[in-house]
């Protein structure tokens, strides 16, 4: 048993390397990506990184026009509370219907990619598109049964394929100034999601 989690944390991790090199290849190809290339994806708009600052992020690859975040791997204990909280609920609701409810757990491997231009971002995922397979779409943006303060993104499932492993990853875009959010939200989440305060105990809410 201990072998085999070692076996699949290896691939994990080789998995997670793949997905590093090959999204900060394609943000780096953004980053550097010419005002031809850009007017073949739409003629009337340019990037232009005077207007739209990009901020650095903390663990990012930050360039002119784009960012990217690659997460560890999602831990066992945080996609455990996920099903046990959201897709528990959502399985009451009968919105998802399928068991076991970790089927529904994709982003073990995710990663973001952040721009402070929404033209960027839009050409962003219309090269993403051309290089990986995609699996799911999720566009925020343009959900309008949503709250507004729930059209915040384009999250997208895609798959990971090495040569020892295939899986499912997922990739976020968003914009710089929801990312900035996101890190301050994410630790009310916690808090929020958490069954009793034992769940909190090794979770400093602010370091």
């Amino acid at each position: 048993m201990v072998a085999a989690q070692g076996l699949l944390q290896t691939l994990h991790c080789t998995a997670t390397h793949w997905l590093a090199r090959q999204l900060s290849q394609l943000v780096a190809d953004l980053n550097s990506i010419s005002a031809k290339e850009v007017g073949e994806f739409d003629e009337k708009l340019r990037l232009d990184p005077s207007l739209y600052r990009l901020q650095h992020e903390d663990g990012a690859e930050v360039g002119r026009h784009f960012g990217l975040m690659v997460a560890s791997i999602k831990s066992k204990e945080r996609a455990q509370a996920k099903i046990n909280t959201d897709y528990q609920q959502d399985f009451e609701a009968e919105k998802k219907k399928e068991q076991p409810l970790a089927r529904y757990v994709c982003d073990f491997l995710r990663a973001t990619i952040y721009a402070a231009d929404p033209f960027a971002l839009a050409l962003a995922f219309h090269e993403f598109q051309k290089r990986f397979k995609i699996v799911r779409v999720k566009n925020k943006f343009a959900n309008e049964k949503l709250k507004t303060e729930e059209r915040t993104n384009i999250l997208v499932n895609f798959w990971i394929e090495t040569a020892d492993m295939k899986q499912i990853g997922e990739v976020q875009f968003l914009m710089q100034e929801y990312l900035t959010a996101k890190s301050i939200q994410h630790m009310y989440y916690d808090v929020a999601r958490a069954k009793s305060e034992d769940e909190l105990f090794d979770k400093p809410i602010f370091a």
